[in-house]
């Protein structure tokens, strides 16, 4: 088995052990308002009031946080607050990250992340190097920090009692990606024709 595919494996039945898998699969029952579960046998014309106070707190907590505007602010530290090019740089930074925030839809992607963490417990913000973007007009440039929100149960780290995720060895974010594209990102990263082969749907499609 290949250390990626061990790890993964590994993730999923540390998510089974804590019961994870299970206890998201309610939590997301009860925002959504499925809060009877299986109808056992002979209670099938049962009334099933459904009053919604686990939405509505979820909701409000949601929007409380939601209520502040994202901002990432440069503020002079060694440099004189009264010298001109500095105050010039710093404006010219301050603008760059305003630009940068509304570029990358941080505020939706905020949204999910915080959305996720009021019903799973995690919320997770991926930020990465999307070496494929470019842009510009007088000065062109290739790649661009974008970023994403992550489902708590597509992400695997090699410690998962390490709270810090910057300490983790190995991490994987798992997707699902066409099984063409998944060959043909093997083949551009040099792995041999008889591994391609290999590469076969995901038959667990839950």
């Amino acid at each position: 088995m290949y250390e990626v595919e061990k790890l993964y494996q590994d993730g999923l039945n540390y998510q089974r052990k804590m019961g994870f898998t299970a206890n998201w699969k309610e939590f997301v029952d009860f925002k959504e308002y499925r809060m009877w579960g299986a109808i056992a046998p002979g209670t099938e014309n049962f009334p099933r009031p459904n009053i919604g106070l686990a939405p509505f707190i979820l909701e409000h907590k949601v929007a409380v946080v939601n209520s502040r505007p994202l901002d990432i602010q440069f503020n002079p530290v060694d440099l004189a607050e009264d010298d001109p090019e500095a105050v010039k740089t710093i404006g010219l930074f301050n603008a760059l990250a305003k630009m940068d925030l509304e570029r990358m839809k941080l505020e939706d992607v905020t949204s999910e992340v915080v959305d996720d963490g009021g019903t799973t417990g995690t919320g997770i913000w991926h930020f990465y190097f999307d070496g494929d973007a470019y842009g510009g007009y007088s000065k062109r440039y290739i790649g661009q920090v974008n970023a994403e929100a992550i489902d708590p149960s597509c992400i695997f780290v090699s410690n998962p009692q390490e709270k810090d995720i910057q300490k983790q060895s190995k991490i994987i974010i798992s997707y699902r990606e066409d099984i063409e594209r998944v060959k043909e990102q093997a083949k551009e990263n040099g792995a041999k024709p008889e591994d391609i082969e290999k590469i076969k749907p995901d038959k667990n499609t839950a």
